[in-house]
């Protein structure tokens, strides 16, 4: 048996724009009902009452707040262990040869260093090196 909720939830789900509007809570109950009214009359046979459509959409709303708060806990869970460090500089050069040949002094100056923070990433037009402050005299 098709219910009022029922019909409301396939109606929202089939316009992505009016269900990320809901579940930021930017949308006016109300008036959305009485916008839909007459499409949703028409897929359940008979007259809907409004008040049955905006609980309908109040309780859709927050299922929807519960399911995004529900995937954020659980990617934070799954996110392990974050580390923050500070006193970093960042370079960005232009990828080259002689880019890479100096990236392998780089390394090789700071191998034997203790507590020093490196990491590189190559793009395409770009290299990108981090690296700690203590060691900016030799980029």
């Amino acid at each position: 048996m098709k219910t009022v909720s029922s019909i409301v939830e396939n109606y929202i789900k089939t316009k992505p724009f009016l269900l990320n509007a809901l579940s930021l809570g930017i949308i006016n109950l109300t008036s959305l009902s009485r916008n839909i009214m007459t499409e949703l009359e028409s897929e359940f046979g008979k007259e809907v009452k409004q008040g049955a459509v905006v609980m309908a959409l109040k309780r859709l709303t927050e299922e929807l707040d519960f399911r995004l708060n529900h995937k954020i806990n659980k990617v934070i869970k799954n996110i392990g262990e974050i580390t923050v460090r500070s006193s970093l500089t960042d370079y960005t050069f232009a990828a080259t040869d002689t880019v890479l040949n100096k990236q392998a002094d780089l390394i090789t100056d700071i191998n034997s260093l203790p507590d020093i923070f490196y990491t590189s990433s190559r793009g395409v037009n770009e290299t990108n090196i981090v690296v700690s402050n203590s060691v900016n005299h030799l980029v």
